[in-house]
């Protein structure tokens, strides 16, 4: 997404800029994770590109926010609803009472769905 179709994330609503936010670690930690699961789980196949549809994901909502076609609510919550879902099948995937990987947990990062 380039920087000038939408605005800087310093200028989004409190509720948007925590959902973008969010994803913005899930896709991070979704692009991490993959390294560390083997390629016959059958978690790995949901896990490649799950990291770029997360950032394509964002990217749509943004814009349709940005040309107005959504208010921050909803745009909020709609992000806040596919970040949820991920997480829950992550959970579900690799919780540690299931599963031999250490447990997983979304850490912040620097960089950003869009940019500042």
């Amino acid at each position: 997404m380039h920087a000038s179709s939408v605005p800087s994330r310093s200028s989004f609503p409190p509720a948007l800029r925590l959902e973008v936010r969010r994803a913005a670690r899930l896709s991070h930690s979704l692009a991490g994770l993959i390294d560390r699961v083997h390629p016959d789980d059958a978690c790995f196949v949901w896990l490649v590109g799950r990291h770029d549809e997360v950032r394509a994901f964002v990217g749509g909502v943004m814009r349709e926010w940005s040309e107005g076609k959504l208010d921050a609510m909803r745009a909020s919550e709609r992000i806040g609803t596919y970040a949820r879902s991920l997480e829950e099948s992550i959970e579900a995937f690799f919780h540690p009472s299931r599963r031999s990987l250490p447990a997983f947990r979304f850490r912040p990062r620097s960089d950003t769905l869009v940019d500042d």
